[in-house]
């Protein structure tokens, strides 16, 4: 799967998704002539998990496409 990584140090924006509108939405938010860097990698759902993993607990954001079931 696709990955994006949208970083905009002015704004302490590092953010990682595999949802293209969230770039989109990113995007939106950078003011006018202020440059972002995104970066597009493919990776295994197993990577992307691993990725999830250690942003957690390096308190980074993080958008996944899923939400866990939680117990009724």
């Amino acid at each position: 799967m696709k990955t994006f990584r949208i970083e905009h140090p002015p704004t302490q924006t590092d953010y990682m998704t595999t949802d293209f509108m969230d770039v989109w939405n990113e995007l939106e938010k950078v003011p006018d002539g202020e440059g972002v860097t995104i970066t597009v990698q493919e990776m295994t759902s197993k990577e992307f998990e691993d990725v999830v993993r250690e942003r957690g607990l390096l308190k980074l954001s993080i958008s996944t496409p899923w939400k866990k079931d939680e117990p009724d």
